[in-house]
C-alpha cells in the first residue's frame, strides 16, 4: 500500500483505529448522543436568548443570539469561563456561533453549567442597551482590522479572535 503522508508512526495510528473504528467510534456516538440529549435542555431552558436547530447529524451545533448582536463578545466571554466557542463571523454569520458536543466524560455538563450561567447574565444585554438609546454600533462589540493581503496587494478584513478561521 501506498502511504498519503510522509509520518510512518502516524500512518500506523490510524491504521489501528480504522481496524477497531467500531469501538472509537461506539464511544465518540455515544458521547455525542447523550450530550445532545443535554444540549436539547439547555437550549429549551434558554430559548428568549439563543435559537438553535437540532442538528440532523454530526458533533457541532450553530445556535444564534436572538438579539442579533455579534456574537464575537459572547464567544469571548465563553472562553473566559474555560468554554471554546467559534464566533459566527468566522463563518460570515454574525450573530451565530458554533458549538461542539462530543466531548467524552462529565466535562460537557460541567461546560454546559458555566455557559448557562453565562447565558443568564447575557439575557437581554443588548435589549437594555437598545432600550437606552444607544447607537446600533453599541449593541455589538466586534472589532476587526484591516490588513494588507501581500500576495494581492489588496485588504481584506480579519477578525481578531477566532478559533478556527484559516488565516
Amino acid at each position: 500500500a501506498l502511504p498519503i503522508s510522509n509520518n510512518t508512526a502516524g500512518e500506523r495510528l490510524a491504521e489501528i483505529a480504522m481496524r477497531h473504528r467500531g469501538t472509537v467510534l461506539g464511544r465518540t456516538q455515544k458521547a455525542a448522543t447523550e450530550n445532545l440529549r443535554q444540549l436539547e435542555a439547555f437550549m429549551a431552558e434558554h430559548r428568549e436568548t439563543i435559537g438553535w436547530v437540532r442538528p440532523r447529524g454530526g458533533m457541532t451545533v450553530f445556535p444564534w443570539l436572538l438579539s442579533g448582536e455579534n456574537s464575537r463578545s459572547f464567544c469571548q466571554a465563553a472562553a473566559e469561563r474555560g468554554i471554546l466557542l467559534a464566533p459566527g463571523d468566522c463563518f460570515d454569520e454574525p450573530s451565530h456561533f458554533r458549538l461542539g458536543f462530543a466531548a467524552i466524560g462529565e466535562r460537557f455538563p460541567a461546560a454546559l453549567d458555566r455557559l448557562g450561567e453565562l447565558v443568564k447574565s447575557w439575557s437581554g444585554r443588548a435589549w437594555r442597551k437598545r432600550k437606552r438609546g444607544l447607537p446600533e454600533a453599541a449593541l455589538t462589540r466586534s472589532v476587526q482590522w484591516t490588513t494588507t493581503d501581500r500576495t494581492a496587494r489588496r485588504k481584506v478584513r480579519v477578525p481578531p479572535f477566532c478559533l478556527s478561521c484559516d488565516y
